[in-house]
């Protein structure tokens, strides 16, 4: 009985730190996040743009979707004259 005691303790204990590291990393990982009207000009590119805002730890590729879905956009290809709407994250 005393062994599943000390179990269960220890088991509570380590599940108890794990919820505190885990709490304090995702209140680190918040941020606020504003949106630009970014004006697209020629030689532009949806990867080039993206390299420009992209948050840190985030790669581009990750970006780029993110503004793709954001801007409702079907493919990679955007035109000059246009705008598109960029996260940006403080």
């Amino acid at each position: 009985m005393k062994k599943i005691c000390v179990f269960l303790l220890t088991v509570m204990i380590a599940s108890g730190a794990y919820l505190i590291v885990n709490a304090q990393s995702s209140a680190a990982a918040a941020k606020t996040i504003y949106y630009r009207q970014e004006p697209i000009r020629t030689g532009d590119t949806l990867w080039s743009v993206a390299e420009k805002y992209k948050p840190d730890g985030k790669g581009t590729k990750q970006f780029v979707q993110e503004i793709m879905d954001l801007n409702q956009l079907r493919g990679d290809t955007i035109f000059a004259g246009n705008s598109l709407i960029v996260p940006i994250y403080r």
